[in-house]
Parts: structure tokens; C-alpha cells; sequence
């Protein structure tokens, strides 16, 4: 764990500035409501939607972080010097969790404010869907984060990081008009939904979309990356596992062609 705070001391001032603004930026650029700015005041729900949804920046941002700092410290020939016993992903497993920290704090201290801000103006309560509108935003970054690390690992050019970025912020747009879970960024609601609520399977299925995608993705980079003669099988088997999960959570939405991410009210 020393580690991963020396990189925490290391990267900061300049991680978690720009994943702040990232997070600032999206809360801010959302239609007002009587001429006031940060309309996602008036409603708990659409409030959350926003807040998840700055992961189409923080996402992109914190995992061309990730394969930034890698590729300016933790170059392939620092990765060929390490010691025999030491792997050559950990250095990026300490450096992707220092930027996974930063991020978590950063959403932490926005959903704190933001949670202030609806309770002074009386918000509307009644689209919370809990626990899961707090647990997309954080597994979403933290699976992206977990594509950086892969890129950094498997693709170590500077080409990698504007490639990592633009790939990121442009990943919802797949899907955009479908309602499946979503990888790596969330979509958010532009405006308040009155009489109605996220739908609690679809946000359950993005959050676990992300958590088996993260897994899959470092399962493989340890068994890709593995210096030594005995190779981890067990994480081969993880990364299949992982991979399986996530067809097996995504494949109902597309069979049932899903369209739909929010529900009336009961």
C-alpha cells in the first residue's frame, strides 16, 4: 500500500486537478431551471444521473492518466530492470490505484456537495434508486482505469494516450439509443424526469458490467505479463470467467432489444 500513496504524493497536483474539472465540468454543463444553473438541484435522482455521468470525462481522463504516468515512469526499460520476483504489472497496478484513489475522492467530495446542495433546495426524492445510483460512477471509472492499465502494459507508445482518451469519451456513442448496460462511461439524463425513476436492473447490470470487466481485464494482463516459468493459470481461468459474466449480464438486454433506461414511478 506504500506504494500506492508515494504515487498518490507523485501525481496529484496534476491527476487530481484535472479529474476535479472533469467532474465540475459536467456538473455545471446541464440545462438550468428558472434561469438558474445546476438544475439537477431540484431533483435527487437527476442529481445522481449527472454525477455518474461525469465519468464520460473522468473515465477518459484518468486512464490516459494512468498510461501517462506509466509511460513517463515506468518505461520498458525500467519494466526489463525489475527485479526476477517482481512482475512487470505491479508497478502499473500501484500507479492505476493511486489514479483510482484520486478519482473515488474526487467523486466522493462532488457527491457530498452536490448531496448539500439538493437537501438546502428541498430536492425531489422520489426517483432515488439506491444503493445502485451511488455504485455505477465509481466501477465505471474504475473499469476504464483498468483499460488504461492494459494499454499502458500491452500498447507503450505516447500515441497510446490521446488514442486511450478520444477511444474512451467516444465508447457511449455505440450504443447511445439502446438501453444496455454501459461500459467504461455512463450516459446521464439531460433534464429532470418527472414521474419516474431509473430502472433498478439496468443500473445493476452497468455496475456489474463494470466489476467483471475490470477483473477480466487484470486477470489477463497478469497471466499476459508474467515473468517466469510457472504461469498463472488460475488467472487465465479468472479472465475467461470474467469475460463470460459480462456476455452473460449484457445478452438479455440485446435478446430483449431494451430500449428503455427509466420507469414510471409505482
Amino acid at each position: 500500500m506504500s506504494a500506492v500513496f508515494m504515487w498518490i504524493k507523485a501525481s496529484w497536483k496534476v491527476i487530481l486537478p484535472i479529474l476535479a474539472v472533469a467532474q465540475l465540468m459536467v456538473l455545471y454543463n446541464v440545462q438550468p431551471v428558472d434561469g438558474v444553473p445546476f438544475g439537477w438541484r431540484v431533483d435527487w435522482s437527476w442529481m445522481l444521473s449527472v454525477w455518474s455521468g461525469a465519468t464520460l470525462l473522468m473515465s477518459p481522463v484518468a486512464a490516459a492518466g494512468v498510461v501517462a504516468l506509466v509511460l513517463i515512469n515506468v518505461n520498458g526499460e525500467v519494466q526489463q530492470g525489475l527485479p526476477a520476483h517482481v512482475q512487470r504489472w505491479r508497478p502499473v497496478a500501484h500507479i492505476s490505484a493511486a489514479v483510482a484513489v484520486q478519482g473515488f475522492a474526487v467523486q466522493l467530495v462532488a457527491l457530498g456537495i452536490c448531496a448539500l446542495v439538493c437537501w438546502l433546495c428541498q430536492a425531489d426524492p422520489r426517483g432515488v434508486t439506491l444503493p445502485w445510483q451511488l455504485l455505477t460512477a465509481p466501477f465505471a471509472l474504475l473499469a476504464g482505469i483498468a483499460v488504461g492499465s492494459a494499454v499502458a502494459l500491452l500498447l507503450p507508445t505516447f500515441w497510446s494516450i490521446p488514442g486511450t482518451l478520444f477511444a474512451l469519451f467516444l465508447a457511449h456513442r455505440i450504443f447511445f439509443w439502446h438501453g444496455w448496460p454501459e461500459l467504461f462511461t455512463t450516459e446521464m439524463a439531460t433534464w429532470m424526469v418527472t414521474g419516474g425513476r431509473p430502472i433498478p436492473r439496468f443500473l445493476a447490470a452497468t455496475t456489474w458490467l463494470n466489476i467483471v470487466t475490470a477483473v477480466a481485464i487484470w486477470s489477463g494482463l497478469i497471466f499476459v505479463t508474467h515473468r517466469g516459468r510457472h504461469r498463472p493459470w488460475w488467472a487465465l481461468l479468472v479472465c475467461i470467467a470474467g469475460i463470460g459474466a459480462a456476455f452473460a449480464i449484457y445478452l438479455p438486454f440485446v435478446l430483449a432489444d431494451a430500449m428503455d433506461t427509466y420507469e414510471p414511478l409505482g
